[in-house]
């Protein structure tokens, strides 16, 4: 574990140079394996690692940068070793969100990429049907408790959720969760420190006084590929897939939105030979709620479907989405249908209010 926690300090060293960081942390993790819906393996499945992040914590220039108490923005690199040989080891790169929302309450936000050392398309592991490619997407979110030593150390200890799957860009894809626990060790830089302190309490900063609450429709569009759904069947083409929305969004304040819509939701992976006769065409409706750090908005939501959905036995769906905003109403981004297990297809957003 050491030499692992080593090489990716090594990883992170040009950042650490060019970027100027405000933080530096290193954390210790362990958890489990989730069992997912349909698995056939019910083990119980423990992991251990590690991981070094590299953070830059924002001054309270803006408004949202004051309400949200100062976050953390920062690149994540780690790994965690699984027992019984299921997949091999879980490497992890991405960014990194860290918010503080009360004086010792954190919520920790990663999204980015997560690569597997031994996936079913390597070794057909019979326990393996899980992860069917070495790339897979990584969404972690975490709630940590956090103390502040005076000399500028935080201690904190989390506990959340890891998902990784592919979002059908390969098969199998049933995915894996994990409930993972961690110890976190965040201190300054010494560049940065004094700099950091004097912002912080500088009253110079912006308010919301200009911000005018606003309902408005909004629509987007979002291409995907995907395989077939059905790993039973030897289908390795990739498909069109795309979601069109239709909604309005309720913009009650600077960092918070919620909204209502309408999916339309095409795969024409199910109109292969495998499904066919299936329209591929589906309908639903979903509500979902928006945080917004400057140009940076996350989205999390939840859906039903108003026709049946034959691929899924469960008739309701999870969306959660990272965006860039453009302009002040129009973003791009990704996004993620989920199902309990898996994802069902990676989409590429592009998003205007209206």
């Amino acid at each position: 574990m050491f030499k692992r926690l080593c090489l990716i300090l090594l990883m992170l060293i040009p950042l650490v140079v060019c970027g100027q960081p405000s933080h530096y942390a290193v954390s210790i993790t362990s958890g489990r394996i989730i069992p997912v819906n349909g698995s056939r393996y019910q083990g119980v499945t423990p992991t251990i690692g590690a991981a070094a992040q590299i953070l830059w914590q924002q001054p309270s220039t803006d408004y949202w940068q004051h309400f949200w108490h100062n976050p953390f923005f920062g690149i994540h690199c780690g790994f965690a070793h699984i027992e019984d040989d299921l997949v091999g080891e879980r490497r992890e790169l991405g960014g990194v969100v860290l918010t503080p929302l009360t004086k010792h309450l954190f919520l920790d936000y990663k999204i980015g990429l997560s690569f597997y050392t031994d996936p079913y398309s390597r070794t057909h592991n019979e326990d393996n049907i899980f992860i069917g490619s070495y790339v897979n997407a990584l969404l972690a979110v975490a709630l940590r408790f956090n103390v502040t030593i005076k000399t500028g150390l935080h201690i904190s200890l989390g506990a959340g959720i890891v998902h990784s799957s592919s979002g059908y860009l390969s098969k199998p894809n049933h995915g894996l969760n994990y409930l993972q626990a961690d110890l976190s060790f965040m201190w300054p830089s010494r560049s940065t420190a004094k700099a950091l302190e004097q912002t912080k309490h500088s009253d110079t900063r912006a308010d919301s006084s200009l911000f005018i609450p606003a309902i408005r429709p909004y629509l987007s569009v979002a291409p995907a590929l995907v395989m077939s759904r059905n790993d039973a069947i030897e289908d390795n083409k990739y498909y069109f897939a795309y979601t069109l929305q239709g909604g309005a969004i309720l913009h009650p304040h600077p960092c918070f939105s919620a909204g209502c819509n309408i999916d339309i939701m095409y795969n024409y992976a199910h109109k292969s030979s495998a499904l066919e006769g299936e329209a591929g065409v589906y309908f639903g409706a979903s509500l979902f709620g928006e945080a917004h750090w400057g140009r940076f908005t996350l989205r999390a939501g939840a859906g039903r479907y108003l026709d049946y959905y034959p691929q899924n036995w469960e008739q309701w769906y999870l969306r959660g989405g990272a965006y860039w905003n453009i302009t002040s109403r129009q973003r791009i981004g990704a996004a993620m249908k989920l199902h309990y297990d898996h994802i069902d297809y990676i989409e590429w957003t592009y998003m205007i209010e209206l």
